[in-house]
């Protein structure tokens, strides 16, 4: 068994916004002036610190070391007990499940957070980490009305990445730019607020002594032009503030830090939209990268990114981060009136 150590790092912005710009650049301009509060290199630590038993065991390439999750969690508890007998102070995290794609009863992953939840030693474990990623695609094949154009995912095709193809980069971008499209879009992160309560990801609910921490989050989008936008930004800004919103939850760490080919909170390159590195994504992309090229819309052609520089995830994050730091009180929106109600914490079907 491995035993999985992450870092936190919240990572603090200060921003100007232009409102008299009805149309804004989709992408953050490189001379925007960024600063962090604290610097990157500052350590910002979780109280005590948690010990994560590995990630992921649920998907079915790993059946053959665990059968199931009853498996799995038998033997996470002697590793809780070890652990603990040895560093007291710390918290154990063990693997819980977020799939849409295990929707059978019989699924592995279906079946995974019910065993582990029921088994969990209390006495040792102190709680689960959970990957939410949301998936943007039809992750049972056929169109999905948030990839326009993009056909059904093929077995062994990766989830996320710039599609090959121009004509479909472009009805994306202009999807992501109607109103619909905005509406869409920006309903699903709603859906992680039940991540705890047991919804078609979780299955379960997770028990009351039990905590939860987001060790990785972000959005499967295999069009590609979503990726690293403010309407991105805006998604996972939404995606953490409800993640943030339940209360078994202590922390949620976006997956990733450095990735400007669409996952980061800051750019790796000088020409991340284009594909570095020759036109090919970088190695920690490759394995998920659909069509391994980088943005064909034309608008992408002039962009010029900064390595370190918050990309707009990293922009919105941080602002998001800086305003709950400093909140007084926080009041849940109703949506009541909504001009899309029925798009508010769905999933593309």
């Amino acid at each position: 068994m491995l035993i999985h150590f992450h870092c936190f790092l919240t990572l603090y912005c200060t921003f100007t916004v232009a409102l008299q710009h009805s149309n804004p650049p989709p992408y953050p301009p490189p001379s925007t002036s960024i600063h962090l509060h604290p610097p990157p290199s500052t350590s910002i630590h979780l109280h005590p610190p948690p010990i994560h038993l590995h990630q992921e065991f649920y998907w079915g390439k790993y059946q053959g070391r665990w059968q199931d999750g009853q498996a799995y969690i038998l033997e996470a508890n002697t590793w809780a007990k070890a652990i603990k007998t040895l560093f007291p102070t710390v918290r154990v995290m063990v693997v819980a499940a977020h799939s849409t794609a295990n929707s059978a009863p019989t699924d592995r992953g279906f079946t995974w957070n019910g065993l582990v939840y029921a088994q969990a030693d209390c006495d040792y474990v102190d709680g689960v980490t959970l990957h939410p990623y949301l998936h943007l695609d039809n992750p049972k094949g056929g169109a999905a009305p948030l990839q326009p154009s993009v056909p059904a995912r093929k077995k062994g095709e990766g989830p996320t990445g710039w599609y090959n193809s121009s004509a479909i980069q472009q009805t994306n971008v202009d999807f992501l730019n109607s109103e619909l499209g905005t509406q869409q879009l920006l309903g699903v992160p709603f859906f992680l607020a039940t991540s705890a309560s047991g919804n078609h990801a979780t299955h379960q609910p997770l028990p009351s002594t039990l905590r939860m921490i987001i060790t990785e989050t972000n959005v499967m989008d295999r069009a590609g032009p979503l990726k690293l936008s403010w309407l991105h930004g805006l998604f996972m800004s939404a995606a953490v503030f409800n993640l943030m919103s339940i209360p078994q939850v202590d922390a949620v760490l976006l997956h990733v830090l450095l990735n400007g080919y669409g996952w980061g909170a800051l750019y790796e390159t000088e020409s991340d939209f284009q594909g570095p590195f020759g036109g090919a994504p970088p190695s920690g992309s490759m394995a998920t990268a659909l069509g391994k090229i980088g943005c064909l819309v034309a608008s992408c052609q002039n962009i010029v990114t900064r390595p370190y520089m918050p990309t707009a995830v990293g922009v919105a994050l941080g602002a998001l981060s800086q305003s709950m730091a400093h909140a007084d009180y926080v009041k849940p929106l109703s949506f009541h009136r909504t001009t899309n109600p029925a798009r508010i914490g769905l999933l593309p079907r």
